[in-house]
């Protein structure tokens, strides 16, 4: 018999995300952070070579890590910014978004030139998690509870989808962070 453990990372940890984001993209931590939280996503059978033959294992590539905390760690940097206010900083990041070759129907679309400098940023930060957030997490509605009622449920379809949307509640609620002093996690 195999025994199943029911864990449930995204409401313990409430800045998950941001740890996750911290992370440097190395075997080591990945590792510890997988062995912890579990693999990003569904995982593949690769195959590998041994002195039996072919084994097929189920595991990620580091790269597929790497790339989700590097996009993840951009954001939440992002975030930070525009939670600090700081207008000089926003306005040159606002710049940088800009592309001026972009129509200016398209840059009207994405806030791009908005008098507000933390407007463009934020709408960086809208385009890149709708999109993990339209390939990662479901929406479905389910009863709520014994009630005769159904309720929208959002349905994080791996741990990365949960991280996304984690970090997609929290921008939407404003949340603030901070880092516990005794083991350093952000709650």
């Amino acid at each position: 018999d195999i025994y199943l453990t029911t864990y449930r990372p995204l409401e313990e940890k409430t800045g998950l995300f941001r740890s996750f984001a911290e992370l440097q993209p190395t075997e080591r931590q990945v590792l510890a952070f997988a062995d912890r939280f579990g693999m990003l996503l569904e995982g593949d059978n690769l195959q590998l070579d041994s002195s039996y033959g072919p084994v097929s294992i189920h595991a990620e590539q580091l790269q597929t890590w790497k790339e989700n905390i590097t996009q993840l760690r951009r954001l939440v940097k992002l975030w930070d910014v525009v939670r600090s206010g700081d207008r000089k900083v926003l306005a040159k990041l606002a710049e940088q978004s800009v592309d001026p070759t972009l129509p200016l129907a398209v840059q009207t679309r994405f806030h791009l030139n908005d008098a507000n400098p933390a407007v463009p940023v934020l709408s960086t930060i809208q385009r890149a998690t709708d999109q993990v957030l339209r390939e990662h997490v479901h929406t479905t509605l389910l009863f709520n509870g014994n009630e005769p009622r159904l309720k929208v449920f959002l349905e994080p379809q791996s741990l990365l989808g949960g991280l996304w949307l984690q970090f997609a509640a929290a921008v939407d609620s404003r949340k603030t962070y901070t880092q516990c002093a005794f083991c350093g996690e952000s709650f």
